[in-house]
């Protein structure tokens, strides 16, 4: 059999994609195979292909980006505080989320924006809308200081969810690790501020992100099972008692 390069059509992700690759033609029969490494790499070719139509950065966008900082996948992996799995797997050919592709960006290029706040300036008038609405689906009042706890939860993956959907958080709140979950940073001292500011001053919640509050809501039926659940989620698991969870680890979340 004698190696060829040829050229395909594809449909990737509702994309038309031809992509060039090799294989092994017999040039009697015209049988065609290809390796597990010829069939690797027209896989990565069709997902940078993809990904450079999305305005994405390839696999070697990222992976020259790092070296051009002198950082090993590891050292990445801690700039952007997400885990080195990720790293590989975008330098291997999984294509990033939009919200992960413009933390690489900002630490590759040194882009600014709000990381911190998940890409969103913090608005308290946003938290307490938000509270609002999942008050409004839970049929319960979740301002009560005595939630606080299960209610950050709630909060968290509302704004982990938007992060990683959407690329913004819903209320550019930092939450930090505690025992019992992921917890709205300064929650005590916002919450008598909170209970007084106007909710309709805030920027009014887009569909997208009504439906991301629906869907959190369908996730967890009961308030309490977001708690259990966010205490099973490695980017909590894995962050030492008073450390800040960052947005950049809003893909790795598992629910919901």
């Amino acid at each position: 059999m004698e190696l060829t390069e040829n050229r395909e059509r594809t449909v990737f992700r509702g994309e038309e994609i031809t992509s060039s690759g090799y294989h092994f033609v017999c040039a009697t029969c015209g049988f065609t195979a290809a390796s597990i490494a010829q069939a690797s790499a027209r896989q990565r070719s069709v997902a940078d292909i993809y990904r450079r139509k999305k305005g994405l950065l390839t696999a070697r966008e990222i992976r020259e980006g790092r070296k051009r900082l002198n950082l090993s996948q590891k050292g990445l992996a801690r700039v952007m505080r997400v885990g080195i799995a990720s790293i590989k797997r975008w330098e291997g050919g999984t294509i990033q989320t939009p919200a992960m592709d413009r933390l690489l960006r900002q630490t590759l290029h040194g882009r600014s924006d709000d990381a911190a706040g998940g890409n969103r300036v913090f608005s308290l008038a946003r938290v307490r809308l938000v509270l609002l609405r999942l008050s409004s689906l839970y049929g319960r009042d979740l301002l009560k200081q005595e939630d606080i706890a299960v209610n950050s939860c709630l909060l968290w993956y509302a704004d982990m969810t938007a992060h990683r959907l959407l690329g913004r958080s819903l209320t550019g709140a930092g939450y930090s690790v505690l025992p019992t979950g992921p917890f709205l940073n300064n929650f005590r001292e916002l919450m008598p501020l909170l209970l007084k500011c106007d909710e309709t001053t805030a920027e009014p919640l887009s569909a997208k992100e009504e439906e991301i509050l629906g869907t959190v809501h369908r996730a967890f039926p009961s308030r309490s099972e977001a708690r259990r659940h966010a205490l099973r989620e490695p980017i909590w698991q894995q962050r030492q008692l008073g450390e800040e969870i960052p947005y950049g680890d809003s893909a790795l979340i598992l629910n919901p």
